[in-house]
């Protein structure tokens, strides 16, 4: 990944970083569809096309749901089949990317959103994939996401200042503790883990996968079956009541927030060679 080699790149706008990541989900729907794999948008992507018909307009990322089943039929398929314009980003195939609780991600090969200017991780423009499981044992289910999400919080960071007492000390400890520990090894332990979780195609009830450190929980009824939805000048699958689901995450999901809320999270740059914007 050249993010570090500055003279190839330069600055563009979020509206512009909006339409190559419209075009990439227009490349990865077709994908999906040529091969039989079910999707739907998800949480900020899923409010922006229900309440905006494209984009929130401070957005800076897309966001999908994929059935587990259906994310490892996908896994598979990326290794010859996926697009060049593509990277599959996991901490197996990128071993500086160690965001655990979102460890799926479709890359863009010739943009940049600088989210972490002194990680070396690819950094494209991207779209995070999260895998949904069956509920099938609610026990077992709870007690691997325990287990999982404090793993994989143990990669991440944290502003110390926001603790106090004896959690501040021993989560300082247990990530000194943790720090020579590949992240690899907590996402391949976390992966086994979703594999012995019990499997139901007819349950009543799909949740998030445990390695997203999430308790999003929905109706399997609610999900399926998807539908097409408008988003920008294009239609991507939106699940069966939207309206049910952004509810639940969002509340009154139709409600602006304030503006001093309306930004983005990331800085943007383009690979000169590849795209020309006019601006």
């Amino acid at each position: 990944m050249k993010q570090h080699q500055w003279e190839a790149y330069e600055s563009i706008s979020l509206p512009a970083i909006q339409h190559i990541m419209t075009d990439m989900m227009k490349d990865l729907h077709a994908f999906l569809e040529e091969n039989e794999i079910p999707y739907c948008l998800a949480y900020g992507s899923l409010l922006g096309a229900i309440r905006h018909d494209g984009f929130i307009p401070w957005d800076d990322d897309m966001d999908i749901f994929m059935m587990r089943k259906d994310y490892l039929r996908f896994e598979a398929l990326a290794k010859t089949k996926l697009p060049k314009r593509f990277f599959l980003q996991t901490p197996l195939s990128d071993r500086h990317f160690r965001l655990l609780h979102v460890p799926y991600k479709v890359r863009d090969q010739h943009s940049t959103l600088l989210e972490e200017p002194d990680r070396f991780y690819h950094q494209g423009a991207f779209i995070d994939i999260f895998v949904l499981d069956d509920v099938v044992d609610e026990d077992n289910l709870n007690r691997a996401l325990k287990r999982c999400s404090m793993l994989s919080s143990l990669k991440m960071r944290i502003d110390a200042s926001q603790l106090k007492g004896v959690k501040k000390y021993l989560r300082i400890a247990l990530q000194l503790l943790f720090k020579p520990i590949p992240a690899a090894w907590i996402y391949r332990y976390n992966r086994k883990r979703a594999d012995r979780l019990k499997k139901d195609e007819k349950s009543a009830y799909v949740q998030v996968g445990i390695e997203h450190m999430e308790r999003l929980r929905m109706r399997r009824s609610d999900l399926f079956p998807l539908q097409l939805h408008t988003f920008e000048d294009t239609q991507f699958y939106v699940p069966h009541h939207s309206d049910t689901i952004l509810k639940h995450i969002y509340g009154d999901y139709m409600q602006l927030p304030d503006p001093k809320d309306r930004v983005p999270h990331a800085k943007f740059y383009l690979d000169k060679a590849v795209f020309e914007w006019k601006s």
